[in-house]
């Protein structure tokens, strides 16, 4: 421990109110009844749920309170929106005024953390009142504590900040895609429509494929730690592929499979299951299998550039359809045959290699942000091990 600090029970030094069993008959999502906490809002600061019965005094939390989830994963965070119902395994904590609440927030980030790495799971991980209340924090004086919270504030601003220009650049994006195409609901532009079949029959798209299905499917003990990339739905983030999520197959598994099988520059379309999210695919794999949720567009580039046809799939007017064919039916899919019957516009293709050239000026510009943020995290998360560990 470090000179000066003081093991103090976590009970000694904050008030812990735990939540209330609130009938889930009377949940609802009518905004005019009092918003009700559920675990999945303790992270996101917010609910979509009301509570329309009765209510117990004493179980009102307010904006900035810091609330604890005792299921799944045990987070603390600070409530974001208005007053809102602390429900059952979701707890606030209140500070002494020997204590700042920040300095808590901080501290119990890391020591939560490390009591669910240490709890069993069976269905989910519980973090029970008794381990909640036994926790000990070693504290520092208060103007220490202070001038930890400022150094852990300032990092966590900075990544904030920059983490907010990513946001900005990826709607410079989206906003550039209407500004130079317009609006392709009202087509100010005047551009014509072409079925995706269309598109493929005049060899615009060359490529139109889903992954395997059948006898084909790999079985879970095919995949193997390195080889092939084999990826699915949860792949896909912010316009690309995220390999970390990826499965691997032997070389020689994946030889056998004839279809699903993406290269460098095609655009993938989830469309089974988790439907609309949509990626750019760069690799210096020679190929990427495809799962059954993914369908692979490759473009022939003297006609379509990929990065146009990525920010097309990505508009509101091709979700419309998408959208509009899942109400015909029970299934949260959009099958290869549904696909071929949606709409594209193809505008001049140089045009689209001016949006494209633009499109990769602004990625370069989010990667060096993305870099810097690494770096900041790498320095908070110094600072928070070598006060809290």
């Amino acid at each position: 421990m470090k000179e000066g600090w003081e093991a103090e029970k976590l009970v000694d030094i904050c008030k812990i109110q735990y939540g209330y069993p609130f009938d889930s008959k009377q949940f609802c999502d009518d905004s005019k009844y009092p918003q009700l906490i559920r675990i999945r809002d303790v992270s996101r600061g917010y609910s979509e749920t009301y509570y329309s019965g009765e209510i117990p005094e004493g179980y009102y939390i307010d904006k900035g309170d810091y609330l604890i989830g005792m299921d799944g994963e045990f987070n603390i965070a600070a409530w974001k929106s208005e007053r809102a119902l602390l429900n059952q395994r979701v707890c606030k904590i209140t500070a002494s005024e020997e204590t700042f609440d920040r300095f808590l927030f901080y501290n119990l980030r890391i020591i939560l953390k490390q009591i669910e790495d240490e709890t069993p799971f069976v269905t989910v991980k519980h973090l029970s009142a008794k381990r909640l209340n036994a926790i000990t924090i070693n504290l520092p004086p208060l103007s220490e504590q202070q001038h930890i919270v400022e150094e852990l504030d300032l990092l966590s601003s900075i990544i904030e900040k920059k983490k907010a220009q990513l946001k900005e650049l990826d709607n410079l994006a989206q906003s550039l895609f209407y500004e130079m195409f317009g609006d392709p609901i009202t087509n100010e532009k005047g551009w014509s429509y072409k079925k995706l079949n269309t598109l493929i029959d005049e060899n615009v798209i060359t490529y139109h494929l889903d992954g395997n299905h059948g006898g084909d499917y790999p079985r879970s003990e095919e995949f193997v730690d390195e080889g092939v990339p084999y990826i699915g739905a949860n792949s896909l983030n912010n316009g690309f592929v995220n390999f970390s999520m990826a499965k691997y197959l032997p070389k020689e598994r994946a030889a056998k499979l004839k279809k699903g099988l993406a290269i460098n520059g095609d655009v993938l379309f989830a469309h089974n299951a988790t439907v609309g999210p949509v990626a750019y695919l760069i690799t210096n794999e020679p190929l990427v299998i495809l799962s059954t949720s993914l369908t692979a567009y490759r473009c022939n580039q003297d006609k379509m550039n990929p990065l146009f046809l990525r920010a097309y799939m990505q508009s509101i007017w091709f979700e419309s359809q998408y959208k509009a064919s899942m109400k015909q039916t029970t299934r949260n899919q959009i099958p290869i045959t549904q696909q071929k019957k949606f709409d594209f516009i193809l505008p001049p293709i140089s045009l689209q290699n001016q949006f494209a050239e633009k499109v990769q000026a602004i990625e370069h510009q989010k990667e060096l942000i993305k870099q810097s943020i690494k770096e900041v995290e790498t320095l908070f998360n110094s600072r928070m091990d070598y006060y809290f560990n």
